[in-house]
């Protein structure tokens, strides 16, 4: 879907059968707002595991340099990020 049919249906100006998925989305993981968007990540490696802090630097550098190239705020938490930043102190 272009930006005009997700719009479109977000601002319930137009009928398509995709437009209640897209609804619970806004409702779900944007903010009343509109400058804020959730996303989920559910790993399907262990986030405890051996690899897991390589895996939280490389995406918080990436993270960064999104931030630069598109003037952003990202973050990323959860009990990995925690746990890392504990021990990486």
């Amino acid at each position: 879907m272009s930006y005009a049919q997700v719009s479109a249906c977000v601002n319930n100006v137009t009928i398509d059968p995709q437009c209640p998925t897209l609804a619970y989305f806004k409702q779900s993981y944007v903010n009343t707002a509109n400058d804020a968007l959730l996303i989920e990540f559910h790993p399907m490696f262990d986030p405890y595991g051996s690899d897991v802090a390589a895996w939280i630097d490389a995406v918080r550098s990436v993270l960064k340099a999104q931030e630069v190239a598109t003037g952003h705020r990202l973050y990323i938490s959860g009990g990995s990020m925690t746990f890392h930043d504990i021990l990486t102190g």
